[in-house]
């Protein structure tokens, strides 16, 4: 036999999520700021000094920050860079873009967290 919940407890656990869920949505509102590693865009400042550095190399370093890969991805898949054929790897949208956009591009969007957590950025 499978025991049945009583449809009272049901209604708790259902009130309970849905409380959960709001707060997640709430915490969620306007920017949300993700930890950028400032490492990272001095990693690849340095990597970038290399006139003959790999596209593998670069890939590797921007690959340990989600939100730089996620921003990086978005911008080699827009109009601006005839994104005809979406990018889904990292690697392809470095190609794309170009060294000198991708560690721009990374300084900027590690600039902007770090003055959003401070407080700053608007």
């Amino acid at each position: 036999m499978t025991a049945v919940t009583p449809p009272k407890v049901a209604d708790e656990l259902a009130a309970q999520r849905f409380q959960m869920l709001e707060d997640m949505a709430k915490e969620l509102e306007g920017d949300v700021l993700f930890p950028t590693c400032f490492d990272l865009v001095v990693t690849l400042r340095n990597l970038m000094k290399d006139p003959d550095v790999s596209i593998d190399k670069v890939t590797a370093a921007v690959s340990v920050d989600p939100l730089i890969c996620s921003k990086l991805l978005a911008l080699a898949n827009s109009a601006a860079y005839s994104a005809h054929q979406p990018l889904r790897e990292v690697k392809g949208a470095i190609q794309r873009l170009g060294l000198t956009v991708v560690r721009t591009t990374s300084l900027a969007i590690a600039l902007r967290q770090m003055l959003m957590l401070g407080g700053i950025a608007g």
